[in-house]
């Protein structure tokens, strides 16, 4: 009888041992992809210069990097403000603008939104905010 006992003791102890260690495990943190957009120059996204490459960029960090990218096309460099503003609400990690024309306006941007992280191309940004990286 004690032997008996002590076996199914064994069994129910290995097939418990199995049990949990093929059980699914929890992800413990979800981890959200970093959003990031770019305001385009007047030329639009399709220009076959900087706003064309800096979108195919910004493709490739969402395809490579799991990035969540979007844009919004310039007509006009008065739209440069409001459209920052637009990536601004949106809820954006990081916002691009493209070509030395947006200068003043990103610069206005990241002065207003200290917390807010922004970039440019094509501008170095001398004595610019922290927030505010020119490449």
């Amino acid at each position: 009888m004690k032997k008996t006992v002590m076996i199914m003791f064994i069994a129910l102890l290995a097939f418990s041992m199995v049990f949990v260690s093929c059980a699914k495990k929890e992800k413990e943190e979800t981890v959200s992809a970093v959003k990031s957009a770019m305001v385009t120059d007047v030329g639009g996204v399709n220009d076959q210069s900087f706003n064309q490459s800096a979108w195919e960029g910004m493709k490739k960090s969402e395809s490579e990097l799991g990035f969540e990218v979007s844009y919004v096309e310039s007509n006009q460099s008065a739209d440069y403000p409001t459209n920052m503003e637009t990536l601004y609400d949106a809820g954006n990690d990081l916002i691009w603008g493209i070509g030395f024309m947006m200068a003043e306006p990103i610069m206005e941007a990241a002065n207003a939104n200290p917390e807010q992280k922004y970039a440019i191309i094509d501008d170095a940004v001398a004595g610019g905010p922290d927030n505010l990286l020119g490449v």
